[in-house]
């Protein structure tokens, strides 16, 4: 049952990522998106991905680091945004009934 319970958290997790780099990625500048969507889903390399841009290889390879860049800084963000504050610390020696919150 552990392992149920593991790979179930494993993919709600992967299903927060994915939310939030979709939310984000809307985000990106134009030839961002472009030079991303051009490597990452594409499978080029930066020389296919520049000449189908009609860009220098140069210019493809910056705007795919700050692609990748900005999406980390922005997916990080929205997760710790969306995620549920932490519970408060538990007390220890009789909690409240000592004290009678």
């Amino acid at each position: 049952m552990a392992g149920f319970a593991d790979e179930t958290a494993g993919r709600i997790d992967d299903a927060r990522r994915l939310a939030a780099v979709r939310t984000v990625y809307g985000r990106l500048r134009r030839g961002e998106r472009e030079a991303l969507a051009q490597c990452v889903w594409s499978g080029l390399d930066y020389a296919q991905a520049a000449q189908a841009l009609g860009i220098p290889v140069g210019t493809a390879r910056s705007r795919l680091s700050r692609a990748r860049a900005r999406l980390r800084e922005l997916a990080a963000m929205t997760t710790r945004t969306a995620s549920p504050p932490p519970p408060p610390p538990a007390r220890s020696g009789g909690g409240c009934r000592a004290r009678r919150c």
